[in-house]
């Protein structure tokens, strides 16, 4: 297996390619920490990790898992808070509705017609 053939996709997370690039690496295990550090990093796509791993390149690989994990939990939380903003644009509690989903009367609104119509009859 060449692990500098593994290469993160452009929408892989960095959990996924981390994985993968795992898997391979077990299949070469007297491979160094150097290499792995390098076939590692020249797979990674342009990024926060990446430019941190030029930055301050690690010691070792196991430096290198430290500091991905790290990203990793960061893209994670990335990835909870865009999937929470787009349920809460889509009928949530202090959401305004978007162009295509259908208008909800607000709790507001409901109960002052329901007085309305108690009234007027």
């Amino acid at each position: 297996m060449d692990l500098f053939a593994i290469k993160q996709k452009s929408k892989e997370s960095l959990k996924d390619y981390l994985r993968r690039f795992n898997q391979g690496a077990q299949e070469v295990p007297a491979a160094p920490s150097e290499v792995l550090v390098s076939a590692f990093s020249q797979g990674l796509i342009e990024g926060d990790f990446f430019r941190s791993l030029i930055k301050k390149p690690p010691e070792n690989f196991d430096m290198l898992m430290t500091r991905a994990d790290k990203y990793i939990h960061v893209e994670e939380a990335q990835s909870a808070r865009r999937i929470n903003a787009d349920s809460s644009s889509h009928g949530g509690p202090e959401s305004t509705a978007c162009s295509g989903c259908p208008k909800r009367a607000s709790p507001a609104t409901s109960t002052a017609q329901k007085a309305g119509a108690r009234t007027s009859g």
